[in-house]
């Protein structure tokens, strides 16, 4: 949804952020190259809503909104799963399937649904009528929610000092997993949602 030139732009400043990532896990510089993985993502999508401009006459109210919601419920989420839900064997260990099924099946689903649960919010306000803005409103809220999580849950690594142990290779694919791989896929599947019902009701 972007002219050719602002593409560029937004190619540009990923381009930029994938090599810090990439390059801070290279030298060891994990909890850095996780805060970057984390930040990266988010940035480009409050570009973008800034970009495409559909918070009409409210710009910072809508946006603060839409990406407070993410990071917000994203953080609570994140803490309750470190409290309440068994821990695996570590960043690139096994777990059990109980595990495997909390982790991969139930977080998500409840996950998505407090992701929907923000952007719905704006469905009464007539003035956001295109399916766009309900795409990029879960979008966003999407985004945020993942990095804020994922913040929450390994927050311990921030803890273990600015050069942790450990071979490159593996932090640096679980670095883009976390920040790139795992906000894209919850963008896309939460603004498809979202962008569904605003199709529907607007």
């Amino acid at each position: 949804q972007l002219p050719r030139g602002d593409m560029a732009t937004f190619q540009l400043v990923l381009g930029i952020g994938l090599a810090a990532i990439v390059g801070l896990a290279a030298v060891g510089l994990y909890p850095l190259a996780f805060a970057a993985a984390l930040v990266l993502v988010p940035l480009m999508m409050v570009l973008y809503m800034w970009d495409v401009d559909v918070y009409e006459d409210e710009p910072l109210r809508v946006m603060f909104y839409t990406a407070g919601w993410g990071i917000a419920t994203g953080l609570i989420a994140g803490l309750l799963i470190r409290a309440f839900v068994p821990p695996d064997t570590g960043v690139f260990g096994s777990a059990s399937t109980d595990t495997l099924l909390v982790r991969g099946v139930v977080i998500p689903l409840i996950g998505a649904a407090v992701m929907l649960a923000g952007p719905l919010v704006r469905l009464p306000y007539r003035k956001f009528n295109d399916v766009l803005d309900g795409a990029t409103f879960g979008a966003t809220t999407a985004v945020t929610f993942v990095a804020a999580q994922a913040f929450a849950q390994a927050i311990d690594l921030f803890g273990g000092g600015i050069r942790p142990a450990g071979d490159p290779l593996p932090w640096v694919a679980r670095m883009l997993a976390l920040g790139v791989a795992n906000p894209v896929i919850a963008a896309g599947a939460i603004g498809s949602a979202v962008g569904a019902i605003w199709l529907r009701y607007r």
